[in-house]
């Protein structure tokens, strides 16, 4: 974003599914595209998971979640400092009770949190792909991850491999359930969305 004229103050108020997200797109990304995809996620929690969501921003998964679903805990991480403010302030604003945040990078935070989640969120395609064995290590047993990428249609079972070689190498197994296309990126690319689950 550039500021070509008027206030200095580029804070915006967003609302979407009952929730509301104070953010400043100067500082933060926010996609007001994937509104329905996190309302998709959120009706796939069942009710008393702990979910971990990596990359998570200003809040709006996380913050979605509790809103819409029974889950009994949900930590959030991310690494940019300003996002993490402006999650603090969203968890006030939509008086979220569930919601623990953690300001640091995914590799270093997750020791605490192994073999705890029902269910791992990798919303940041860009990098998603550098933290499969750090969800692998977050999940339970029948676990589920919902890993996004950026992708050409033709290129989606790669992309499948390359999850399944990391989970080899950790001695662990994966069963993939569902491939999701959310929105269009650019000519013959989309943002996808891999779900698999852990199985041993």
């Amino acid at each position: 974003y550039v500021l070509v004229r008027g206030s200095k103050n580029t804070e915006v108020t967003h609302a979407e599914n009952g929730c509301r997200f104070l953010l400043d797109p100067m500082h933060v990304y926010f996609s007001p595209r994937e509104s329905t995809e996190r309302m998709r996620i959120a009706e796939k929690i069942r009710e008393g998971e702990t979910i971990m969501v990596f990359f998570a921003g200003v809040g709006p998964l996380p913050i979605v979640i509790e809103k819409k679903a029974k889950p009994s805990r949900i930590i959030a991480i991310e690494i940019n400092p300003s996002a993490v403010e402006y999650l603090w302030k969203n968890i006030k604003l939509n008086k979220s009770e569930l919601i623990e945040m953690v300001l640091g990078d995914v590799a270093d935070n997750i020791e605490d949190y192994a073999g705890t989640c029902d269910r791992v969120l990798m919303p940041l395609p860009e990098k998603s792909a550098d933290y499969v064995a750090e969800a692998i290590q977050c999940l339970k047993p029948n676990g589920v991850c919902h890993f996004y990428c950026f992708s050409d249609e033709s290129l989606v079972d790669e992309k499948k491999e390359k999850i399944s070689q990391v989970v080899t190498s950790l001695k662990r197994k994966i069963v993939f359930r569902d491939v999701q296309k959310v929105l269009p990126y650019g000519p013959r690319i989309w943002k996808y969305r891999i779900d698999f689950e852990l199985i041993g």
